[in-house]
């Protein structure tokens, strides 16, 4: 029957019927082969594992961008309110110690009731010294700290009632038994207290900059996996929109184009976060708080060779020991190498180093030495240089006048120039002292504050290191309610991923029809 159907068609002219019908799909199939699949893929499922791909990538991103983002925080925090805190604390303790030390000193160089002013900064030192171990006992965050505070704590309280012993006996008259008693209060600040402060100071800066040494190699290797992977992203977005104008000859995938565009901007905002939170830890940190450190610690140096002084006219039987360590305190302020010394030759000492660090450059650490010239060194803030300049000229100064101490013949003058012209040069260099500290604290502040703002921290105080006194409430670096980061980070990656989906599913749809 199907012959004659055929010649039947054949004699009529009709166009023969083939025996089996397909019909063509909106797009046409591929056989694909993949890396590492021995089993040839058809286009839909190219596409499928496209997705599959970029979405994990996309994942993958993600979790690197908020690794870096919490590890860098967690760098931030450390510098800024673990282990500088207590640094400063430390310093601020070995300063308190030896001013009081001093006072006391120059109370005892005059009778009861003559130098109030001594009396008064005294009684200042011990309130501010309860606040400071306070606040340096809130804030214990490495092995060893607990211990030296509470040996400080407990020094304190044996230096105190050795110091009202000393103030009855003078007031009672009895000079031998107030100097003796006197002694042992000093032993106390000597051998203890200062020790133990400047330990607490050693162990918090070693840690700060193990902290920032290890949070610095971190961030420079989370930064480097954000670019990868971000690159990986972007290049599988891109890529694919290229093989899809390719095989489907239409120029661009809308929502392919929003992913890419959506993920290039999470990516460069993301680095340009990190780097910039990188870089204003490192200002916070090298050139900030060294130069507050080092001028800290040349601020309690200072004090306790002012105690030096005054203990050189209370105890003449000592008189050449405190002599020895004031001049050795001078020389780690500040010497000129090969130069004059400030014990034997002090006048020419004072006006070779006024030319010295007079000079418009920072001079070298082969021309002086010591905490000043470590000082000069790292000037990095606007109007650091003059009021690091200023600062030394003032010291100078004082140095100059505890000359004239050394020389007068007469002990009354002696003891007036010390407690009265000797204290006033030495306050102005206190002040002068504080500017330059003042530079760096705000430089410190506005960096750290900065630097957790990029890494989308909230509520962070401006104020981290006080300028004369310990907060109240001490900022604790961390977000008070929603923590955006988290939120964009979502969106972000939702958004990337829904569109994705978008642009690939229409094309897969197309096989579907």
């Amino acid at each position: 029957m199907n012959r004659d159907l055929q010649k039947s068609a054949k004699s009529l002219n009709v166009p023969q019927i083939a025996s089996i019908t397909t019909i063509a799909p909106t797009a046409s199939l591929r056989q694909v082969s993949l890396p590492l699949r021995s089993k040839l893929l058809t286009t839909p499922e190219v596409y499928k594992a496209a997705t599959v791909w970029i979405l994990s990538s996309t994942v993958l991103l993600t979790g690197a961008i908020a690794n870096a983002v919490m590890n860098q925080r967690s760098a931030v925090n450390a510098v800024g309110f673990e282990t500088t805190p207590s640094i400063y604390h430390a310093q601020r303790i070995r300063d308190s110690v030896a001013d009081m030390d001093a006072n006391v000193a120059n109370l005892l160089l005059v009778p009861i009731g003559q130098n109030p002013d001594a009396e008064k900064v005294y009684q200042d030192r011990k309130k501010k010294l309860s606040v400071l171990l306070t606040r340096a006992a809130e804030n214990i965050t490495i092995p060893g700290e607990q211990t030296l505070i509470s040996d400080i704590s407990l020094n304190l309280n044996n230096y105190i009632e050795k110091v009202q012993e000393a103030k009855v006996f003078h007031g009672q008259g009895k000079n031998e038994a107030a100097l003796q008693a006197y002694r042992e209060a000093e032993k106390i600040v000597d051998g203890v207290l200062m020790i133990k402060a400047d330990e607490l100071d050693q162990v918090n800066f070693k840690a700060l900059q193990e902290s920032y040494d290890s949070g610095n190699r971190i961030m420079v290797i989370n930064q480097l996996i954000v670019f990868f992977l971000g690159a990986v992203v972007v290049g599988s977005l891109v890529g694919f929109q290229i093989l899809l104008t390719k095989w489907t000859n239409r120029r661009l995938n809308v929502g392919l184009l929003a992913a890419t565009v959506i993920a290039t901007v999470f990516i460069l905002d993301t680095l340009f976060r990190l780097v910039s939170s990188s870089n204003l830890l490192k200002v916070a940190k090298v050139e900030a708080f060294d130069s507050l450190h080092v001028l800290r610690k040349a601020r309690s140096t200072a004090y306790s060779l002012n105690a030096d002084e005054s203990r050189y006219l209370l105890d003449s039987q000592f008189s050449t020991l405190h002599q020895e360590n004031f001049f050795s305190k001078v020389t780690q302020l500040t010497f000129i190498p090969n130069g004059p010394l400030p014990k034997t030759q002090p006048d020419r000492y004072s006006s070779e180093l006024r030319k010295i660090v007079n000079m418009p450059d920072a001079p070298s650490q082969s021309v002086i030495n010591g905490a000043f010239a470590t000082q000069l060194q790292n000037i990095t803030f606007d109007g650091e240089r003059k009021a690091t300049q200023t600062m030394i000229n003032d010291f100078l100064n004082y140095f100059d006048i505890d000359q004239k101490i050394r020389t007068t013949s007469k002990r009354e003058e002696a003891i007036a120039l010390c407690t009265v012209k000797s204290n006033q040069a030495f306050d102005v260099f206190l002040e002068s002292n504080q500017k330059v500290m003042d530079i760096n604290i705000n430089a410190f502040d506005i960096s750290i504050y900065k630097s957790l703002t990029y890494l989308d921290v909230n509520g962070v105080s401006k104020e981290i290191l006080p300028v004369d006194m310990v907060s109240d409430t001490a900022p604790n670096g961390q977000n008070k309610g929603l923590d955006f980061f988290w939120i964009k980070a979502l969106l972000m990656t939702g958004a990337i991923a829904g569109f994705t989906v978008y642009g690939i599913r229409s094309r897969i749809a197309e096989y579907e029809a």
